[in-house]
Protein backbone atom coordinates (compact mmCIF):
# COMPACT_ATOMS: atom_id res chain seq x y z
CA UNK A 1 0.00 0.00 0.00
CA UNK A 2 1.53 3.28 -0.67
CA UNK A 3 1.95 5.55 1.72
CA UNK A 4 -0.72 9.22 1.69
CA UNK A 5 2.44 11.14 1.50
CA UNK A 6 4.57 9.25 -0.70
CA UNK A 7 5.16 10.99 -4.25
CA UNK A 8 3.71 7.79 -6.39
CA UNK A 9 0.50 8.18 -4.23
CA UNK A 10 0.01 11.66 -4.51
CA UNK A 11 1.23 11.48 -8.93
CA UNK A 12 -1.55 8.66 -8.57
CA UNK A 13 -4.59 11.34 -7.16
CA UNK A 14 -3.07 14.52 -8.58
CA UNK A 15 -2.61 13.29 -12.42
CA UNK A 16 -5.86 11.03 -12.29
CA UNK A 17 -7.73 14.32 -11.27
CA UNK A 18 -5.96 16.33 -13.78
CA UNK A 19 -7.33 13.22 -16.73
CA UNK A 20 -11.08 13.82 -15.01
CA UNK A 21 -10.90 17.65 -15.10
CA UNK A 22 -8.91 17.37 -19.18
CA UNK A 23 -12.38 15.14 -20.32
CA UNK A 24 -15.60 17.09 -18.13
CA UNK A 25 -14.22 20.35 -19.73
CA UNK A 26 -13.56 18.54 -23.15
CA UNK A 27 -16.83 17.76 -23.83
CA UNK A 28 -18.41 20.83 -22.29
CA UNK A 29 -16.18 22.71 -24.62
CA UNK A 30 -17.08 20.77 -27.22
CA UNK A 31 -21.08 20.82 -26.66
CA UNK A 32 -22.06 22.82 -23.09
CA UNK A 33 -25.93 22.22 -24.57
CA UNK A 34 -25.52 18.72 -24.88
CA UNK A 35 -27.32 16.34 -22.75
CA UNK A 36 -24.87 13.87 -22.71
CA UNK A 37 -22.07 15.65 -22.27
CA UNK A 38 -23.31 17.52 -18.67
CA UNK A 39 -23.98 14.19 -18.00
CA UNK A 40 -20.48 12.70 -18.69
CA UNK A 41 -18.61 16.04 -16.95
CA UNK A 42 -21.03 15.51 -13.94
CA UNK A 43 -19.32 12.03 -13.81
CA UNK A 44 -15.74 13.17 -14.65
CA UNK A 45 -16.38 15.96 -11.44
CA UNK A 46 -17.71 13.33 -9.50
CA UNK A 47 -15.15 10.72 -9.94
CA UNK A 48 -12.68 13.95 -9.37
CA UNK A 49 -14.60 14.52 -5.97
CA UNK A 50 -14.07 10.67 -5.20
CA UNK A 51 -10.26 11.14 -6.14
CA UNK A 52 -9.72 14.16 -4.24
CA UNK A 53 -11.57 12.91 -1.48
CA UNK A 54 -9.89 9.20 -1.39
CA UNK A 55 -5.87 11.29 -0.95
CA UNK A 56 -7.95 13.00 2.05
CA UNK A 57 -8.81 9.67 3.90
CA UNK A 58 -5.29 8.63 3.97
CA UNK A 59 -3.43 12.53 4.53
CA UNK A 60 -5.92 14.01 7.64
CA UNK A 61 -5.65 13.13 11.16
CA UNK A 62 -7.93 10.57 12.62
CA UNK A 63 -10.25 13.14 13.85
CA UNK A 64 -11.30 14.07 10.46
CA UNK A 65 -11.14 10.68 8.81
CA UNK A 66 -15.43 10.28 9.06
CA UNK A 67 -16.25 13.69 7.38
CA UNK A 68 -13.61 12.79 4.35
CA UNK A 69 -14.88 9.66 4.09
CA UNK A 70 -18.59 10.38 4.15
CA UNK A 71 -17.72 12.66 1.13
CA UNK A 72 -15.55 10.44 -1.09
CA UNK A 73 -18.99 8.72 -0.68
CA UNK A 74 -21.23 11.20 -1.53
CA UNK A 75 -18.98 11.75 -4.51
CA UNK A 76 -19.09 8.14 -5.74
CA UNK A 77 -22.40 8.06 -5.46
CA UNK A 78 -22.97 10.95 -7.95
CA UNK A 79 -20.13 8.95 -10.16
CA UNK A 80 -21.99 5.74 -9.97
CA UNK A 81 -25.59 7.49 -10.58
CA UNK A 82 -24.05 10.06 -13.71
CA UNK A 83 -22.75 6.61 -14.66
CA UNK A 84 -25.85 5.03 -15.35
CA UNK A 85 -27.21 8.17 -16.55
CA UNK A 86 -24.98 8.49 -19.50
CA UNK A 87 -25.29 4.47 -20.64
CA UNK A 88 -28.70 5.50 -20.65
CA UNK A 89 -28.49 8.39 -22.66
CA UNK A 90 -25.57 7.28 -24.92
CA UNK A 91 -26.05 7.55 -28.29
CA UNK A 92 -29.92 7.84 -27.70
CA UNK A 93 -31.87 6.35 -24.98
CA UNK A 94 -33.07 2.66 -24.88
CA UNK A 95 -36.42 2.96 -24.39
CA UNK A 96 -38.90 6.00 -23.21
CA UNK A 97 -39.19 6.81 -19.60
CA UNK A 98 -42.84 7.02 -18.26
CA UNK A 99 -44.04 9.06 -15.67
CA UNK A 100 -43.67 6.38 -13.08
CA UNK A 101 -40.35 5.35 -14.25
CA UNK A 102 -38.92 8.78 -13.71
CA UNK A 103 -40.55 8.82 -10.26
CA UNK A 104 -39.00 5.91 -9.49
CA UNK A 105 -35.26 6.72 -10.68
CA UNK A 106 -35.68 9.83 -8.56
CA UNK A 107 -37.01 8.42 -5.38
CA UNK A 108 -33.87 5.97 -5.87
CA UNK A 109 -31.72 8.20 -6.61
CA UNK A 110 -32.29 10.24 -3.49
CA UNK A 111 -32.01 7.04 -0.62
CA UNK A 112 -28.77 6.26 -2.84
CA UNK A 113 -27.09 9.15 -2.38
CA UNK A 114 -29.24 9.51 1.38
CA UNK A 115 -27.59 6.36 2.64
CA UNK A 116 -23.87 6.23 1.48
CA UNK A 117 -22.58 8.84 3.92
CA UNK A 118 -24.04 6.92 6.64
CA UNK A 119 -22.62 3.22 5.90
CA UNK A 120 -20.10 3.33 8.20
CA UNK A 121 -19.46 3.79 11.79
CA UNK A 122 -15.60 5.03 12.48
CA UNK A 123 -13.86 5.06 15.70
CA UNK A 124 -10.71 6.98 15.66
CA UNK A 125 -9.05 5.38 17.62
CA UNK A 126 -8.96 2.22 16.27
CA UNK A 127 -6.70 1.74 13.03
CA UNK A 128 -5.91 -0.60 10.66
CA UNK A 129 -2.46 -2.69 11.16
CA UNK A 130 0.56 -0.51 10.48
CA UNK A 131 -1.15 2.60 9.32
CA UNK A 132 -2.94 5.48 11.16
CA UNK A 133 -5.99 4.95 8.99
CA UNK A 134 -9.55 4.22 11.54
CA UNK A 135 -11.20 1.35 10.83
CA UNK A 136 -14.44 1.36 9.33
CA UNK A 137 -17.47 -0.85 10.45
CA UNK A 138 -20.18 -1.48 8.15
CA UNK A 139 -23.83 -1.15 9.14
CA UNK A 140 -27.19 -1.64 8.22
CA UNK A 141 -26.97 1.39 5.43
CA UNK A 142 -24.30 -0.31 4.15
CA UNK A 143 -25.83 -2.95 2.70
CA UNK A 144 -28.31 -0.53 1.86
CA UNK A 145 -25.89 1.10 -0.62
CA UNK A 146 -24.24 -2.06 -1.88
CA UNK A 147 -27.88 -3.45 -3.07
CA UNK A 148 -27.96 0.21 -4.68
CA UNK A 149 -24.50 -0.36 -6.64
CA UNK A 150 -25.19 -3.67 -7.73
CA UNK A 151 -28.18 -2.90 -8.93
CA UNK A 152 -26.69 0.05 -10.91
CA UNK A 153 -24.04 -2.15 -12.68
CA UNK A 154 -26.70 -4.38 -13.73
CA UNK A 155 -28.47 -2.00 -15.32
CA UNK A 156 -25.42 -0.49 -17.15
CA UNK A 157 -24.01 -3.70 -18.54
CA UNK A 158 -27.66 -4.54 -19.82
CA UNK A 159 -28.54 -1.09 -21.39
CA UNK A 160 -24.85 -1.19 -22.80
CA UNK A 161 -25.26 -5.08 -24.12
CA UNK A 162 -29.11 -4.09 -25.35
CA UNK A 163 -27.60 -1.45 -27.51
CA UNK A 164 -24.51 -3.05 -28.53
CA UNK A 165 -26.76 -5.94 -30.09
CA UNK A 166 -28.92 -3.46 -32.04
CA UNK A 167 -25.86 -0.79 -33.17
CA UNK A 168 -23.70 -1.13 -36.24
CA UNK A 169 -20.33 0.23 -37.28
CA UNK A 170 -18.75 2.76 -35.25
CA UNK A 171 -21.49 2.63 -32.86
CA UNK A 172 -21.57 -0.98 -32.08
CA UNK A 173 -17.78 0.34 -31.30
CA UNK A 174 -18.07 3.00 -29.42
CA UNK A 175 -20.70 0.90 -26.93
CA UNK A 176 -18.01 -2.21 -27.02
CA UNK A 177 -15.62 0.28 -25.45
CA UNK A 178 -17.94 1.41 -23.07
CA UNK A 179 -19.03 -1.91 -22.12
CA UNK A 180 -15.46 -2.95 -21.46
CA UNK A 181 -14.47 0.06 -19.49
CA UNK A 182 -17.73 -0.18 -17.43
CA UNK A 183 -17.23 -3.98 -16.68
CA UNK A 184 -13.33 -3.37 -15.86
CA UNK A 185 -14.04 -0.22 -13.53
CA UNK A 186 -16.93 -1.83 -11.60
CA UNK A 187 -14.59 -5.37 -10.95
CA UNK A 188 -11.68 -3.41 -9.75
CA UNK A 189 -13.43 -0.61 -7.60
CA UNK A 190 -15.98 -3.47 -6.43
CA UNK A 191 -12.56 -5.45 -5.00
CA UNK A 192 -10.14 -2.86 -4.01
CA UNK A 193 -12.71 -0.33 -2.44
CA UNK A 194 -15.39 -2.91 -1.37
CA UNK A 195 -14.48 -6.53 -0.92
CA UNK A 196 -10.58 -5.58 0.94
CA UNK A 197 -12.51 -3.11 3.43
CA UNK A 198 -15.81 -4.67 4.49
CA UNK A 199 -14.23 -8.75 4.07
CA UNK A 200 -10.12 -8.64 4.27
CA UNK A 201 -10.61 -5.58 6.80
CA UNK A 202 -7.46 -3.80 4.92
CA UNK A 203 -7.76 -0.80 3.12
CA UNK A 204 -4.55 -2.26 0.98
CA UNK A 205 -5.49 -1.26 -2.53
CA UNK A 206 -7.47 2.07 -1.21
CA UNK A 207 -4.44 4.01 -2.63
CA UNK A 208 -5.04 2.52 -6.36
CA UNK A 209 -8.41 3.44 -6.46
CA UNK A 210 -8.26 6.31 -9.32
CA UNK A 211 -6.36 4.06 -11.24
CA UNK A 212 -8.87 2.02 -11.33
CA UNK A 213 -11.61 4.81 -12.77
CA UNK A 214 -9.07 4.98 -15.95
CA UNK A 215 -10.69 2.26 -17.65
CA UNK A 216 -14.17 3.70 -17.45
CA UNK A 217 -12.68 7.23 -17.67
CA UNK A 218 -10.97 6.16 -21.03
CA UNK A 219 -13.63 3.76 -22.20
CA UNK A 220 -16.12 6.48 -22.22
CA UNK A 221 -14.27 9.41 -23.39
CA UNK A 222 -13.13 7.91 -26.65
CA UNK A 223 -16.75 7.09 -27.09
CA UNK A 224 -17.92 10.26 -26.78
CA UNK A 225 -15.27 11.66 -28.65
CA UNK A 226 -16.09 9.30 -31.47
CA UNK A 227 -19.57 10.00 -31.09
CA UNK A 228 -19.14 13.70 -31.88
CA UNK A 229 -16.42 12.80 -34.59
CA UNK A 230 -14.20 15.57 -33.28
CA UNK A 231 -11.53 17.00 -36.02
CA UNK A 232 -7.88 16.13 -35.95
CA UNK A 233 -6.73 19.73 -35.29
CA UNK A 234 -8.93 19.92 -32.22
CA UNK A 235 -8.24 16.63 -30.53
CA UNK A 236 -4.43 17.45 -31.83
CA UNK A 237 -5.18 20.64 -29.91
CA UNK A 238 -6.59 19.34 -26.78
CA UNK A 239 -4.18 16.81 -26.32
CA UNK A 240 -0.72 19.04 -26.33
CA UNK A 241 -2.51 21.13 -24.04
CA UNK A 242 -3.24 18.12 -21.27
CA UNK A 243 0.35 16.67 -21.97
CA UNK A 244 1.35 20.45 -20.57
CA UNK A 245 -0.68 20.79 -17.87
CA UNK A 246 0.73 17.12 -17.07
CA UNK A 247 4.45 18.37 -16.99
CA UNK A 248 4.29 21.46 -15.15
CA UNK A 249 1.77 19.10 -13.19
CA UNK A 250 4.71 16.51 -12.31
CA UNK A 251 7.39 20.09 -12.14
CA UNK A 252 4.90 20.82 -9.32
CA UNK A 253 5.29 17.10 -7.94
CA UNK A 254 9.54 17.49 -7.70
CA UNK A 255 9.73 20.96 -6.53
CA UNK A 256 11.64 21.20 -3.36
CA UNK A 257 10.83 24.90 -2.14
CA UNK A 258 7.93 26.67 -0.93
CA UNK A 259 9.22 29.24 -3.68
CA UNK A 260 9.41 27.13 -6.63
CA UNK A 261 5.74 24.93 -5.43
CA UNK A 262 4.03 28.61 -5.62
CA UNK A 263 5.95 29.65 -9.09
CA UNK A 264 4.97 26.46 -10.77
CA UNK A 265 1.35 26.32 -9.22
CA UNK A 266 0.90 29.60 -10.80
CA UNK A 267 2.06 28.88 -14.35
CA UNK A 268 -0.10 25.57 -14.17
CA UNK A 269 -2.89 27.60 -13.23
CA UNK A 270 -1.55 30.25 -15.80
CA UNK A 271 -1.72 27.41 -18.31
CA UNK A 272 -5.09 25.91 -17.46
CA UNK A 273 -6.57 29.21 -18.03
CA UNK A 274 -4.65 29.73 -21.35
CA UNK A 275 -5.38 26.39 -22.80
CA UNK A 276 -8.91 26.21 -22.58
CA UNK A 277 -9.42 30.07 -23.78
CA UNK A 278 -6.77 28.17 -26.78
CA UNK A 279 -9.19 25.21 -27.12
CA UNK A 280 -12.44 27.46 -27.19
CA UNK A 281 -11.16 29.05 -30.30
CA UNK A 282 -9.76 25.86 -32.09
CA UNK A 283 -13.49 24.57 -31.23
CA UNK A 284 -14.66 27.69 -32.90
CA UNK A 285 -12.47 27.84 -35.60
CA UNK A 286 -13.67 24.19 -36.69
CA UNK A 287 -17.54 25.19 -36.59
CA UNK A 288 -16.87 27.74 -38.83
CA UNK A 289 -14.45 25.32 -41.35
CA UNK A 290 -17.36 22.76 -40.80
CA UNK A 291 -20.10 25.16 -41.53
CA UNK A 292 -18.41 26.62 -44.71
CA UNK A 293 -18.03 22.84 -45.55
CA UNK A 294 -21.80 21.83 -45.28
CA UNK A 295 -22.46 25.32 -47.38
CA UNK A 296 -20.07 24.38 -50.17
CA UNK A 297 -21.56 20.87 -50.23
CA UNK A 298 -24.97 22.54 -50.67
CA UNK A 299 -23.38 24.50 -52.90
CA UNK A 300 -21.79 21.83 -55.16
CA UNK A 301 -25.52 19.85 -55.17
CA UNK A 302 -27.25 23.32 -56.09
CA UNK A 303 -24.63 23.85 -58.74
CA UNK A 304 -24.98 20.01 -60.11
CA UNK A 305 -29.00 20.43 -60.22
CA UNK A 306 -28.50 23.78 -62.12
CA UNK A 307 -25.97 22.12 -64.46
CA UNK A 308 -28.58 19.38 -64.43
CA UNK A 309 -31.43 21.85 -65.56
CA UNK A 310 -29.49 23.76 -67.82
CA UNK A 311 -28.73 20.83 -69.73
CA UNK A 312 -32.44 19.27 -69.57
CA UNK A 313 -34.66 22.72 -70.11
CA UNK A 314 -35.04 22.25 -73.81
CA UNK A 315 -35.90 18.45 -73.68
CA UNK A 316 -38.40 19.31 -70.22
CA UNK A 317 -39.71 22.54 -72.72
CA UNK A 318 -40.41 20.30 -75.92
CA UNK A 319 -41.78 17.62 -73.36
CA UNK A 320 -44.03 20.51 -71.91
CA UNK A 321 -44.89 22.32 -75.29
CA UNK A 322 -45.93 18.70 -76.96
CA UNK A 323 -48.40 18.04 -73.51
CA UNK A 324 -49.38 21.72 -73.89
CA UNK A 325 -50.47 21.39 -77.83
CA UNK A 326 -52.01 18.28 -76.87
CA UNK A 327 -54.27 19.42 -74.25
CA UNK A 328 -54.97 22.24 -76.82
CA UNK A 329 -55.99 20.35 -79.58
CA UNK A 330 -58.42 18.21 -77.09
CA UNK A 331 -60.01 21.23 -76.02
CA UNK A 332 -60.26 22.55 -79.86
CA UNK A 333 -61.94 19.45 -80.19
CA UNK A 334 -64.19 19.74 -77.35
CA UNK A 335 -65.09 23.67 -78.05
CA UNK A 336 -65.92 22.64 -81.52
CA UNK A 337 -68.06 20.09 -79.94
CA UNK A 338 -70.12 21.49 -77.93
CA UNK A 339 -70.41 24.79 -80.54
CA UNK A 340 -72.07 22.34 -82.79
CA UNK A 341 -74.05 20.70 -80.07
CA UNK A 342 -75.38 24.40 -79.21
CA UNK A 343 -76.56 24.81 -83.02
CA UNK A 344 -78.21 21.31 -83.06
CA UNK A 345 -79.72 22.41 -80.26
CA UNK A 346 -81.16 25.46 -81.69
CA UNK A 347 -82.02 24.32 -85.12
CA UNK A 348 -83.84 21.79 -83.36
CA UNK A 349 -85.81 24.66 -80.82
CA UNK A 350 -86.30 26.46 -84.35
CA UNK A 351 -87.58 23.56 -85.79
CA UNK A 352 -90.23 22.50 -83.19
CA UNK A 353 -91.19 26.26 -83.07
CA UNK A 354 -91.81 26.32 -86.96
CA UNK A 355 -93.75 23.00 -86.46
CA UNK A 356 -95.80 24.43 -83.52
CA UNK A 357 -97.13 27.44 -85.56
CA UNK A 358 -99.00 25.46 -88.08
CA UNK A 359 -101.43 23.69 -85.60
CA UNK A 360 -101.70 26.50 -83.52
CA UNK A 361 -102.96 29.03 -86.50
CA UNK A 362 -105.29 25.83 -87.70
CA UNK A 363 -106.54 25.94 -84.17
CA UNK A 364 -107.02 29.53 -84.06
CA UNK A 365 -108.61 29.48 -87.66
CA UNK A 366 -111.08 26.58 -86.69
CA UNK A 367 -111.88 29.41 -83.12
CA UNK A 368 -112.44 32.11 -85.39
CA UNK A 369 -114.91 30.58 -87.53
CA UNK A 370 -117.20 29.35 -84.85
CA UNK A 371 -117.00 33.10 -82.77
CA UNK A 372 -117.62 35.00 -86.16
CA UNK A 373 -119.58 32.70 -88.06
CA UNK A 374 -123.79 33.95 -88.08
CA UNK A 375 -126.57 31.79 -87.33
CA UNK A 376 -127.48 30.50 -83.36
CA UNK A 377 -124.79 27.47 -84.31
CA UNK A 378 -123.09 28.99 -80.54
CA UNK A 379 -125.09 29.58 -77.35
CA UNK A 380 -123.58 32.82 -75.59
CA UNK A 381 -122.01 30.57 -72.78
CA UNK A 382 -120.17 28.28 -75.65
CA UNK A 383 -119.17 31.16 -77.37
CA UNK A 384 -117.64 32.58 -73.79
CA UNK A 385 -115.86 29.08 -73.45
CA UNK A 386 -114.57 29.48 -77.34
CA UNK A 387 -113.44 33.83 -76.83
CA UNK A 388 -111.59 32.12 -73.63
CA UNK A 389 -109.96 29.25 -76.07
CA UNK A 390 -109.05 32.00 -78.74
CA UNK A 391 -107.14 34.38 -76.07
CA UNK A 392 -105.44 31.15 -74.70
CA UNK A 393 -104.49 30.19 -78.20
CA UNK A 394 -103.14 33.82 -79.34
CA UNK A 395 -101.33 33.63 -76.04
CA UNK A 396 -99.34 30.44 -76.73
CA UNK A 397 -98.81 31.73 -80.14
CA UNK A 398 -96.83 34.74 -79.08
CA UNK A 399 -95.00 33.01 -76.44
CA UNK A 400 -93.84 30.53 -79.90
CA UNK A 401 -92.91 33.25 -81.50
CA UNK A 402 -90.66 34.78 -78.29
CA UNK A 403 -88.94 31.87 -78.54
CA UNK A 404 -88.70 32.11 -82.04
CA UNK A 405 -87.09 35.52 -81.98
CA UNK A 406 -84.74 34.24 -79.66
CA UNK A 407 -83.61 31.37 -81.59
CA UNK A 408 -83.54 33.08 -84.67
CA UNK A 409 -81.54 36.11 -83.20
CA UNK A 410 -78.87 33.31 -81.71
CA UNK A 411 -78.13 31.20 -84.38
CA UNK A 412 -77.90 34.19 -86.83
CA UNK A 413 -80.69 33.33 -88.59
CA UNK A 414 -83.31 37.05 -88.17
CA UNK A 415 -82.42 39.93 -90.52
CA UNK A 416 -81.95 43.22 -89.46
CA UNK A 417 -83.62 46.11 -91.64
CA UNK A 418 -81.33 48.59 -90.30
CA UNK A 419 -82.48 52.75 -91.05
CA UNK A 420 -81.37 56.09 -89.56
CA UNK A 421 -84.16 56.17 -86.65
CA UNK A 422 -84.28 58.55 -83.55
CA UNK A 423 -84.17 56.51 -80.55
CA UNK A 424 -85.65 59.68 -78.81
CA UNK A 425 -89.09 59.70 -80.33
CA UNK A 426 -88.69 55.90 -80.07
CA UNK A 427 -88.82 56.06 -76.18
CA UNK A 428 -91.09 58.52 -76.17
CA UNK A 429 -93.47 56.94 -78.05
CA UNK A 430 -92.93 53.58 -75.76
CA UNK A 431 -93.94 55.66 -73.18
CA UNK A 432 -97.09 57.05 -74.61
CA UNK A 433 -98.54 53.19 -75.09
CA UNK A 434 -97.11 52.20 -71.35
CA UNK A 435 -99.06 54.81 -69.82
CA UNK A 436 -101.68 53.09 -68.41
CA UNK A 437 -99.12 51.25 -66.30
CA UNK A 438 -96.99 54.34 -65.45
CA UNK A 439 -100.33 55.72 -63.95
CA UNK A 440 -101.17 52.70 -61.86
CA UNK A 441 -97.91 53.02 -60.07
CA UNK A 442 -98.03 56.88 -60.24
CA UNK A 443 -94.35 56.28 -61.54
CA UNK A 444 -92.51 59.81 -62.67
CA UNK A 445 -90.35 59.69 -65.19
CA UNK A 446 -87.51 61.86 -66.36
CA UNK A 447 -85.51 62.42 -69.60
CA UNK A 448 -82.31 63.43 -71.01
CA UNK A 449 -81.00 63.63 -74.34
CA UNK A 450 -78.34 64.60 -76.61
CA UNK A 451 -79.47 66.96 -79.52
CA UNK A 452 -78.94 64.25 -82.40
CA UNK A 453 -80.47 60.82 -81.02
CA UNK A 454 -80.06 59.79 -84.61
CA UNK A 455 -78.84 55.94 -85.06
CA UNK A 456 -79.02 52.99 -87.55
CA UNK A 457 -81.03 50.74 -85.72
CA UNK A 458 -83.73 48.05 -86.57
CA UNK A 459 -87.33 50.04 -85.60
CA UNK A 460 -89.36 47.60 -85.15
CA UNK A 461 -86.58 45.04 -83.19
CA UNK A 462 -85.33 47.95 -81.25
CA UNK A 463 -88.72 48.94 -80.18
CA UNK A 464 -89.36 45.90 -79.03
CA UNK A 465 -85.97 45.48 -77.00
CA UNK A 466 -86.67 48.86 -75.44
CA UNK A 467 -90.03 48.07 -74.99
CA UNK A 468 -89.37 45.10 -72.73
CA UNK A 469 -86.29 47.07 -70.81
CA UNK A 470 -88.70 50.13 -70.38
CA UNK A 471 -91.51 47.55 -69.15
CA UNK A 472 -88.92 45.88 -66.63
CA UNK A 473 -87.92 49.27 -64.87
CA UNK A 474 -91.97 49.32 -64.34
CA UNK A 475 -92.91 45.99 -63.66
CA UNK A 476 -90.54 45.86 -60.80
CA UNK A 477 -90.69 49.57 -59.65
CA UNK A 478 -91.87 50.59 -56.05
CA UNK A 479 -95.09 52.54 -55.94
CA UNK A 480 -94.70 56.15 -56.49
CA UNK A 481 -91.29 55.80 -58.17
CA UNK A 482 -89.79 57.25 -60.82
CA UNK A 483 -88.00 55.83 -64.12
CA UNK A 484 -84.98 57.85 -64.84
CA UNK A 485 -84.03 57.70 -69.28
CA UNK A 486 -80.33 58.79 -69.88
CA UNK A 487 -78.84 59.22 -72.91
CA UNK A 488 -75.07 60.43 -74.73
CA UNK A 489 -72.87 60.50 -77.16
CA UNK A 490 -69.65 59.36 -76.51
CA UNK A 491 -65.94 58.39 -77.34
CA UNK A 492 -65.41 54.44 -77.16
CA UNK A 493 -63.39 53.56 -74.43
CA UNK A 494 -60.89 51.33 -75.99
CA UNK A 495 -61.44 52.77 -79.55
CA UNK A 496 -61.47 56.14 -79.01
CA UNK A 497 -61.51 56.84 -82.69
CA UNK A 498 -65.49 55.55 -82.36
CA UNK A 499 -68.53 56.55 -81.09
CA UNK A 500 -71.30 54.81 -78.92
CA UNK A 501 -74.63 55.67 -78.11
CA UNK A 502 -74.83 55.26 -74.20
CA UNK A 503 -78.88 54.58 -73.15
CA UNK A 504 -79.32 54.28 -69.43
CA UNK A 505 -82.88 53.10 -68.09
CA UNK A 506 -82.74 53.14 -64.19
CA UNK A 507 -86.02 52.49 -61.66
CA UNK A 508 -86.55 53.12 -58.13
CA UNK A 509 -87.12 48.97 -57.86
CA UNK A 510 -85.85 45.75 -56.61
CA UNK A 511 -82.39 46.02 -56.60
CA UNK A 512 -79.99 43.17 -57.57
CA UNK A 513 -77.46 41.58 -55.23
CA UNK A 514 -73.36 41.43 -56.96
CA UNK A 515 -73.20 38.17 -57.59
CA UNK A 516 -77.14 37.38 -59.26
CA UNK A 517 -75.85 40.52 -61.76
CA UNK A 518 -73.92 38.40 -63.47
CA UNK A 519 -76.38 35.67 -64.41
CA UNK A 520 -79.04 37.96 -65.21
CA UNK A 521 -78.69 38.70 -68.98
CA UNK A 522 -77.70 34.49 -69.36
CA UNK A 523 -80.30 32.19 -70.76
CA UNK A 524 -81.57 30.14 -67.50
CA UNK A 525 -85.17 32.03 -67.17
CA UNK A 526 -84.66 32.08 -63.60
CA UNK A 527 -85.27 35.10 -61.32
CA UNK A 528 -84.38 35.78 -57.87
CA UNK A 529 -86.59 35.61 -55.23
CA UNK A 530 -87.23 39.48 -54.72
CA UNK A 531 -88.16 39.48 -58.52
CA UNK A 532 -90.69 36.84 -57.85
CA UNK A 533 -92.24 38.53 -55.17
CA UNK A 534 -92.94 41.82 -57.47
CA UNK A 535 -94.14 39.49 -60.12
CA UNK A 536 -95.16 36.44 -60.32
CA UNK A 537 -96.59 35.68 -64.01
CA UNK A 538 -93.31 37.28 -65.42
CA UNK A 539 -92.10 34.42 -68.11
CA UNK A 540 -88.07 36.34 -67.60
CA UNK A 541 -87.52 35.95 -70.67
CA UNK A 542 -88.50 39.74 -72.34
CA UNK A 543 -84.55 40.66 -71.07
CA UNK A 544 -82.86 37.80 -73.05
CA UNK A 545 -84.42 39.14 -76.37
CA UNK A 546 -83.91 42.52 -75.62
CA UNK A 547 -80.02 41.33 -75.33
CA UNK A 548 -80.34 39.31 -78.06
CA UNK A 549 -81.88 42.21 -80.02
CA UNK A 550 -78.84 44.25 -78.64
CA UNK A 551 -75.79 41.76 -79.23
CA UNK A 552 -77.68 41.38 -83.19
CA UNK A 553 -77.06 45.50 -83.74
CA UNK A 554 -72.85 44.87 -82.39
CA UNK A 555 -74.23 46.23 -79.02
CA UNK A 556 -73.92 45.21 -75.54
CA UNK A 557 -76.21 45.66 -72.72
CA UNK A 558 -75.25 45.26 -69.11
CA UNK A 559 -76.93 45.75 -65.56
CA UNK A 560 -75.69 48.30 -62.60
CA UNK A 561 -76.77 47.56 -58.90
CA UNK A 562 -75.53 49.53 -56.23
CA UNK A 563 -77.39 47.42 -53.14
CA UNK A 564 -80.66 45.72 -52.52
CA UNK A 565 -83.76 47.69 -52.52
CA UNK A 566 -81.51 50.84 -54.40
CA UNK A 567 -82.81 49.78 -58.05
CA UNK A 568 -81.32 48.53 -61.07
CA UNK A 569 -79.89 50.02 -63.91
CA UNK A 570 -79.67 48.43 -67.59
CA UNK A 571 -76.98 50.57 -69.87
CA UNK A 572 -77.23 50.03 -73.69
CA UNK A 573 -74.32 50.30 -75.65
CA UNK A 574 -75.20 50.62 -79.70
CA UNK A 575 -72.22 51.46 -81.92
CA UNK A 576 -72.88 55.13 -83.53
Amino acid sequence: MLSGNSLAFISIHLISALIMIFFGALVLLHDWKSLINKTFAVMMFGSLGWALANMGTFNFSPDRFESVLNAALIFASIQTLSGSAFVYLFPKPNFSLKPWHKVVAIVFSLIFLGVSPLQYDVNPSVTYLNSNIPIAEPNVFNVIWGIGILAQVIFTIAVTVSKYRKAEGDGKRQLGYILIGSSATFVLLFVSQYLTVNVLKTPILNSYGPLFMMPLILGTSYAITRYHLFSVKAITTEITTFILWLFLLLRILFDESLQDYFVDGTILLGVIIVGIFLIKSVLKEVRQKERLAELNAQLDKTNASLKDLNEHLEQKVAEQTVEIRKAYEVEKKARIELVELDKAKDQFILTTQHHLRTPLTIVKGYIQSFITKKGPMLDEEAKSYVTKASEAADEVGNLVNEFLDISQMEIGKSMLNKTPTDIKSVIQGILISLEPLLQAKRLKTSLSFPENNVIAVDLTKMKEALTDLIDNAIQYNQEGGSISIRAQKMSHPIEKDKLIYRLTIGGTGVGISPEKLQTLLVRSFQRDEEAIGVNANDRGIGLIIARNIIQAHGGVIYAESDEKDKGTKFVVELPV
